[in-house]
């Protein structure tokens, strides 16, 4: 009897060992660490710490070009919905009619940006493109060029344009095809040192 109390005390301790070998395996595998980091709001002299925007002071930054026959003058419109978007309307009235905008991107606050490569969406229909930087609606085209800089320090600036063209070799123009809506954002995060 003796000897059957010991068999189940040995496998007893067995088993407990097993169960904290197991556990301890388990919990060396499972460690997380989670952190969160807060930019305060306002720096030295009540300047905000990240300030990274569009400088939306220069709605009319834009440069029209007629195209060749053309009789009307093209139109355009930019509007800021949130600092990092901007919506642009090209009205475009004969094939070879251009809009250049010109964005310029600023940084107001205490904290050096970097900066991505800003991005189309069409606002009133499907892409037509497949090239990132450029996008077709009907038969106007939408370019995005590079950023002058993609590193933004403290108080500076950089630009970058859209260009909207009414497509050249358009065969068929009506007032439905020659009008479009874009928005071009940017995104923006702390430089690292």
């Amino acid at each position: 009897m003796e000897s059957k109390h010991k068999n189940v005390l040995i496998v007893a301790l067995l088993a407990v060992v097993l169960v904290m070998a197991v556990g301890y395996a388990a919990f060396t595998q499972q460690l997380t660490i989670n952190s969160t980091a807060t930019i305060q709001e306002s720096g030295e002299g009540g300047k905000k710490n990240w300030d990274v925007k569009f400088d939306t002071t220069k709605t009319n930054a834009y440069q029209v070009t007629k195209g060749t026959g053309g009789s009307t003058e093209p139109t355009a419109n930019i509007t800021f919905p949130s600092d990092t978007t901007a919506t642009i309307t090209a009205n475009l009235n004969t094939p070879g009619d251009e809009v250049v905008y010109t964005f310029t991107v600023q940084n107001k606050g205490t904290i050096n940006a970097t900066l991505s490569q800003p991005k189309l969406a069409i606002t009133n229909g499907t892409d037509t493109d497949e090239n990132p930087d450029t996008m077709t609606y009907n038969n106007v085209i939408f370019e995005v060029s590079q950023l002058g800089s993609t590193t933004l320090n403290v108080d500076g600036t950089t630009t970058f344009t859209v260009t909207a063209t009414f497509d050249p070799d358009a065969t068929e123009v009506t007032s439905a095809n020659n009008v479009a809506k874009i928005t071009v954002t940017f995104t923006a995060s702390q430089a690292t040192a």
